[in-house]
């Protein structure tokens, strides 16, 4: 029995309600202020957000203590084909909330640390009552719901005026659940994975260097990768018409956040405006299958079904991957108090067409559009607010693996920053 058609929904960990053509994050997470430049801090970052953009920027804070709230809402919406050639289906809106709490203190001119809390991924696609098997009436619930948050402390020191170095710890905690299912060898197969929970540990580090008269600079950071193995509670059913079995028991489910470098940097070009610019590489090819294990703990119904069941339960889905590029352009003009923000990002493609799933981020380019502005309350304190919007889409022609048909997702994210100097 084939089982290339089993349609776990989406990857371990398609962060952050993804919808660019990226695999697992959004361009920006949170930070009202570096979303209005999408995302393009590498070489300006400074305080308390550097410890997540560039850690080497916490000690380029302007004041002895930064401290950072930010929230992101996002709704994000996938289409495609999921069960049938050419016949696409909207999931319901998804709607997420994305906070990120950061504080960083100078100790002294050239030395500084930092703590924070983050959302560092997610995913949310619920594609209600699909029709996989007429003849069985078998319309599971396609659902994905992934959270990925990290606990963070680093440090960073200044050699020079100009060149700080910095690194951090990241504490990461995932938990969530994925339900599907398929159509395969005759037999209408279901399949749930709740309660899924791993930890790990990585860890990311980078360099500045800014001109002696701040109106240029550069940086580059790297991202740790991390390899995660989701444990939950698995169920997996066969329905052969009058006859069912299946089995349940402790599921392992198997991909990696993968590493990741950023190099940008930053021109002013006079006191008013100021052009940022990042490239960012991610790791993505890494991921070649989704590994899919299941403990046989019990089963039920017919023998021969129950089998069927655990060789589904043990099946990993083909990925292979690309590697993603985000490159990522912005500018700021200030007039007064307010700061006005604008951006664009493009990201190429992670997921190749024929390997494409509704759950899956898109198989084409994606493109993020984001404005924003900063308005500083007084000299201590900032609030920042700005809005993206975000779509990619793709066409699969080939049924080999994955049903035919137009591929497509989107997101619109509003973004508010607070941020206090004391």
């Amino acid at each position: 029995m084939s089982f290339k058609k089993i349609m776990i929904p989406a990857t371990i960990l398609a962060m952050s309600s993804n919808v660019m053509a990226g695999g697992f994050e959004k361009v920006v997470q949170w930070s009202a202020k570096w979303s209005g430049v999408a995302g393009a801090a590498t070489g300006a970052v400074k305080g308390a957000d550097a410890l997540y953009f560039n850690p080497a920027g916490l000690a380029r804070g302007e004041s002895t203590n930064n401290l950072s709230l930010n929230t992101t809402l996002t709704q994000s919406q996938f289409e495609g084909p999921v069960a049938t050639d050419n016949i696409e289906i909207k999931s319901k809106p998804k709607n997420s909330i994305l906070p990120g709490f950061l504080y960083s203190r100078k100790l002294n001119s050239k030395f500084a640390v930092g703590v924070g809390y983050y959302v560092a991924g997610g995913t949310g696609a619920d594609f209600d009552g699909v029709q996989f098997d007429a003849a069985r009436q078998q319309n599971p619930q396609v659902e994905t719901d992934i959270n990925l948050v990290e606990y963070a402390i680093g440090a960073a020191y200044n050699f020079t005026n100009e060149f700080s170095f910095g690194a951090a710890y990241r504490y990461a905690k995932a938990q969530g659940l994925f339900k599907g299912g398929s159509f395969a060898g005759g037999a209408a197969i279901e399949s749930q994975y709740l309660g899924l929970e791993d930890e790990q540990s990585g860890f990311k580090a980078g360099v500045q260097y800014i001109q002696k008269d701040g109106n240029w600079g550069a940086g580059f950071s790297y991202r740790s990768e991390l390899g995660l193995k989701l444990e939950g509670d698995g169920r997996v059913s066969v329905n052969a018409g009058a006859n069912q079995g299946g089995i349940t028991g402790t599921s392992v489910l198997e991909n990696d956040f993968p590493s990741q470098w950023s190099l940008g940097g930053f021109y002013t070009v006079n006191d008013a405006l100021t052009i940022y610019g990042d490239v960012t590489f991610t790791d993505y090819s890494v991921n070649k299958t989704l590994g899919i294990t299941t403990d046989q703990e019990d089963t039920f119904g017919v023998a021969a079904l129950a089998a069927v069941a655990n060789t589904a339960g043990n099946t990993a889905i083909e990925q292979e991957w690309d590697d993603q590029w985000n490159y990522k352009i912005g500018a700021e003009y200030k007039v007064k108090d307010i700061t006005y923000r604008g951006g664009y990002a493009l990201t190429t493609a992670v997921v190749p067409e024929n390997r494409a799933r509704a759950t899956f981020s898109s198989p084409g380019t994606g493109h993020t559009l984001v404005g924003g502005l900063g308005i500083a309350v007084n000299e201590k304190h900032m609030f920042d607010v700005a809005i993206d919007h975000s779509w990619a889409s793709g066409e699969n022609d080939d049924n080999t693996n994955e049903p035919i048909g137009e591929y497509s997702s989107s997101a619109t994210s509003f973004y508010t920053s607070y941020v206090v100097n004391f």
